[in-house]
């Protein structure tokens, strides 16, 4: 997400809203249950783009499900899995799939009825509202047509749980044990037919990605542990349920002659690299001895400015008639 603390990456769900037993829910747009409308709306996003010009360059471009922050447990799409920014393949497919071009620019489903979405961004994230422009621009190109709709956080998250959106911005931070994360694409957290009891991300559900989430809980080896998640990561690429669009650096400083002993991370380390949680880097900090009276001596301040890599931007297509929603949870909705 791209907020400054915990939350660090944003999504989008391409799901579809539906009970545990099947029943549908909320408002969505049943044209995003087709996964080839949500793998096109994957091709049509230019995320190195946003990188350079959401972010300045201070960010990495997005794929897996979890950061590299982790580096134990980070993946990457292999070529012939990658959905790079392909404009005219994203356009192919969507003539290949039926939905043709209309006069005014927007593509229309064989039934007749538009690709046109809702796409949810929180009106107090300036992040939102900086990306927001982008994918209507890049939607319009391959014949979509997305409304933005600006909410506030209790309206976004409500209408979340409701299944009352098509496209949604949002972004979290996780621990170092991704369990928590995973848990929450798994069938079980659909809500009950009544649409309660739910902890849902996009609505997704795939049997063979929940059997993968119950092998890695008992998974002691940390190297077949890594492996199975990446199977699961693999799964919710290919779903196109959850689009990272990136991974955003936080900025940190110090002062290092008032403080010692501040944990930064190393970059082959197998836990925090970089750390994502400022209070974890304080762990062991100390004041310097005689840093008040050197100060107050001293005229040169020294700073060290580091980086630690946050968990990523993604667009969630709910893939149930749900899409492109960009929701924003508390970093201990995600924890």
């Amino acid at each position: 997400m791209v907020v400054m603390q915990v939350r660090a990456h944003h999504e989008v769900d391409l799901v579809g809203p539906c009970a545990r037993g099947g029943k549908p829910l909320g408002t969505g747009n049943p044209i995003l249950k087709d996964s080839r409308v949500r793998q096109a709306i994957a091709l049509g996003i230019n995320r190195p783009e946003l990188v350079q010009k959401v972010l300045g360059g201070n960010g990495i471009v997005g794929a897996g499900y979890l950061p590299p922050g982790y580096p134990q447990f980070f993946w990457k799409p292999s070529a012939s899995e990658a959905l790079n920014y392909d404009p005219t393949r994203a356009k192919q497919m969507l003539d290949q799939a039926g939905y043709k071009m209309g006069s005014n620019g927007v593509r229309v489903a064989p039934d007749g009825k538009p690709l046109e979405f809702r796409l949810g961004i929180h009106s107090d994230d300036a992040t939102d509202a900086a990306i927001a422009p982008y994918l209507k621009e890049w939607m319009s190109a391959i014949g979509i047509k997305l409304d933005v709709n600006a909410m506030s956080f209790d309206q976004l998250n409500n209408n979340l749980a409701k299944g009352d959106w098509d496209i949604l911005m949002d972004g979290w931070s996780t621990g170092p044990d991704p369990t928590y994360l995973l848990s929450i694409q798994t069938c079980g957290t659909l809500p009950e037919d009544n649409g309660s009891n739910g902890n849902t991300d996009a609505f997704f559900c795939d049997k063979k990605y929940d059997k993968l989430f119950a092998q890695q809980q008992t998974q002691f080896d940390a190297q077949q542990r890594a492996a199975t998640i990446a199977k699961m990561q693999s799964i919710l690429y290919a779903g196109n349920a959850d689009l990272i669009l990136f991974y955003k650096n936080g900025l940190d400083a110090l002062r290092t002659d008032q403080v010692t002993d501040y944990l930064q991370g190393t970059k082959a380390a197998n836990g925090f690299y970089p750390l994502q949680h400022g209070f974890t880097s304080w762990w062991k900090a100390a004041p310097v001895a005689g840093a008040a009276t050197a100060s107050e001596k001293a005229s040169q301040q020294s700073s060290d400015a580091f980086k630690w890599i946050g968990l990523g931007v993604l667009v969630v297509l709910v893939v149930g008639g749900a899409v492109f929603l960009l929701r924003r949870r508390t970093a201990a909705e995600r924890e």
